[in-house]
């Protein structure tokens, strides 16, 4: 794909086919390898390994169609979800992890099933470890080359970076300003990224551990889906729906506070409690659960808290007037 750093839209129709056509490529060429050794290969062929060796089997045709189905899973989800808007950034993460995923499981089959060519018994295979970081390396490799194939295009971002609001209040005027924070459906959906494919390789090999990686990736989404920011005359609470984790800063701590716009995978490089990783955010941590307008709270130590909010504008003008006026 060529760059276009003048498009100011999302080339949603090239991204689809890119990451259709890498992962059901992939697929397809596994599917393809192990059936060219089908006739060397034991029938069932040993899908899952116990520590006293092979307790898991599967139909040979069965085997070789499942390169394929786990390529179109990851092709599926990866299509779908780049249906919504999505900044450059995380079309990237999207499109590079919808195919190394496919290639790093793919790759695990294909070897697993070379392993076994030439046995007449499947109870006799073995299975290597290493045989694990290949297929790591291999969808790694794969997945920043996919990557890098998402064109450039210019994400439209509003004009609120650095802004210092100031709310008018009396000397002693009480006030309580709270609003939820939440994840957005994007989030949600890449999260199912990360989940079904781990499905995917858990139905292949009939291995649990699969299952309890999703588990807690899902675990840590309910975690960190929503966040209740408070601000009184006092201090800047920021909790967790289920109470942690929980930020509590004093007013008397807080410098000032900017209301700030935050692209949560190239400013974070990713979703939930983060640090800055580049830019002028370098440093900064906090919640960022969704791309967006975000409170940026400089502390006087020169330690800095973001949390993405509706409305920061006004969480930062209530801020700035108590600063200001102590």
């Amino acid at each position: 794909m060529s760059a276009d750093p003048t498009r100011t839209t999302m080339p949603r129709i090239r991204l689809i086919t890119t990451v259709v056509g890498l992962c059901l490529g992939i697929g397809t060429l596994g599917s393809i390898l192990i059936a060219s050794w089908r006739h060397g290969l034991p029938d069932p062929i040993a899908t899952h390994f116990g520590t006293s060796g092979p307790n898991g089997f599967t139909s040979t045709p069965w085997v070789i169609a499942q390169p394929l189905i786990v390529a179109a899973v990851c092709a599926g989800v990866g299509a779908a979800l780049l249906l919504s808007d999505l900044p450059r950034a995380a079309a990237q993460w999207l499109v590079g992890f919808a195919t190394g995923m496919a290639g790093g499981i793919v790759t695990l089959m294909v070897l697993l099933v070379e392993g076994q060519r030439g046995l007449a018994d499947a109870t006799k295979a073995t299975f290597t470890p290493w045989s694990i970081l290949v297929a790591i390396a291999v969808g790694a490799a794969l997945g920043l080359g996919a990557a890098r194939l998402v064109p450039r295009w210019r994400d439209a971002l509003p004009a609120v970076d650095g802004d210092e609001p100031v709310a008018q209040l009396g000397p002693e005027e009480r006030f309580v300003w709270t609003r939820r924070a939440t994840s957005s459906a994007p989030v949600a959906a890449l999260a199912v990224v990360a989940m079904l494919p781990l499905g995917a390789v858990a139905w292949a090999t009939h291995s649990w551990l699969p299952l309890a990686a999703a588990a807690f990736t899902l675990a840590l989404v309910a975690v960190m889906w929503s966040v209740r920011v408070t601000i009184t005359r006092t201090a800047v609470s920021i909790r967790s729906a289920v109470g942690w984790p929980r930020i509590t800063i004093s007013l008397n701590d807080i410098e000032r506070a900017e209301v700030v716009q935050v692209s949560a995978l190239r400013d974070y490089g990713g979703y939930g409690y983060r640090i800055g990783i580049g830019g002028r955010l370098s440093g900064s941590k906090g919640f960022v659960l969704r791309s967006g307008t975000a409170l940026l709270l400089v502390k006087r130590d020169g330690g800095r808290e973001v949390v993405v909010v509706d409305d920061a504008a006004t969480a930062a003008g209530l801020v700035n007037a108590v600063c200001r006026a102590g």
